[in-house]
């Protein structure tokens, strides 16, 4: 039987820079949570198909950029588990649709 392999916690590497406007984004916690005041951090994987298939990218974007990208149809707002599934910051519903 073929062994899996075990995924390690991802720890943000500084500085964590917007990557739209350049502003610095400072933890809130312990490097490891991932909590960044001001903004959001995470971690991309290329799949197949792309020409980075395999590479794996931190991206940040503070709060300010990401509302204005949102506004801009270039980021998708697709759901929202603080204030429930289905919901925005704002009290919107917000709906995915599936094509088939």
């Amino acid at each position: 039987m073929r062994q899996g392999r075990t995924l390690k916690t991802i720890k943000i590497k500084e500085p964590v820079v917007c990557m739209c406007c350049g502003k610095v984004l400072k933890s809130l916690h312990d490097k490891s949570y991932g909590m960044i005041d001001g903004g959001i951090v995470g971690h991309l994987m290329a799949p197949y198909g792309s020409v980075l298939d395999g590479s794996s990218y931190q991206i940040a974007i503070c709060d300010k950029c990401i509302e204005q990208k949102e506004k801009e149809d270039k980021v998708i707002l697709i759901g929202d588990y603080v204030f429930g599934e289905g919901l925005n910051h704002r009290g919107e519903t917000v709906r995915i649709e599936y094509e088939t």
